[in-house]
């Protein structure tokens, strides 16, 4: 049994918590008589995916992944229900921000400026280049020093999570998570893209008192287009 799948029952506790943020953010798109049938729906796709996904050994990236399956398992329930992209988009945006934006100011002043210190930092620069020889828990990545520090991951377990759910333009909305880390918290975060929404790698760099500066989504750049 794997790390994630031996915390199934907490996993899908943080997953049933976020229902009635869902159903108030979808309003009249989901009748209220399938709202049921879709978090049945996200809690079988967790189930489905937490034995997937493996142990990183590094807390940094088991909290990181953690935070972010159950989010991943509303997607492709709202997906599987035929929602159209915009709307889950939407609805996604809100329940994401205000979960965020509910957090006690002081744990995401600290959760901000932990990630410029060592602790941060430090398990970063020293595991890279075993990571890149053997993904850690599906994880790849390189470090970048200079002005800003910049992790650069070129292996992403999500992604190929994405990937096997079949959730097309849905799936990049996940990494929409890190632009609302980054508000709330004060991360100055540049990523240009994802490996989920195609790119060579997920280019994270961090400046501290910078504004956020995150790629759009995928479907918003094909509406644009």
């Amino acid at each position: 049994m794997t790390w994630y799948a031996a915390r199934e029952a907490r996993f899908q506790r943080d997953l049933d918590a976020m229902a009635p943020a869902w159903w108030e953010a979808l309003g009249d798109a989901v009748h209220e008589d399938d709202r049921e049938s879709i978090r049945g729906a996200a809690r079988a796709v967790l189930s489905s995916v937490l034995p997937r996904l493996e142990d990183p050994g590094l807390a940094l990236l088991r909290s990181f992944t953690g935070g972010a399956v159950p989010y991943l398992a509303w997607l492709a329930a709202m997906k599987r229900h035929g929602l159209p992209t915009p709307t889950i988009a939407a609805a996604f945006e809100r329940v994401a921000r205000g979960r965020f934006e509910a957090m006690p100011s002081f744990v995401r002043v600290v959760a901000g400026w932990m990630t410029f210190t060592p602790l941060v930092r430090g398990p970063y620069r020293r595991h890279a280049a075993r990571s890149a020889q053997t993904p850690l828990g599906g994880w790849s990545w390189e470090v970048t020093e200079g002005e800003h520090f910049g992790v650069h991951y070129t292996r992403c377990p999500l992604a190929d999570r994405m990937a096997e759910l079949e959730l097309g333009d849905v799936g990049p909305l996940l990494c929409q998570l890190d632009r609302y880390s980054s508000e709330a918290m004060g991360w100055g975060l540049h990523r240009t893209g994802t490996l989920a929404g195609g790119a060579r790698r997920c280019d994270f760099t961090f400046r501290r008192g910078a504004p956020t500066e995150v790629e759009a989504p995928p479907f918003t750049r094909s509406i644009k287009d």
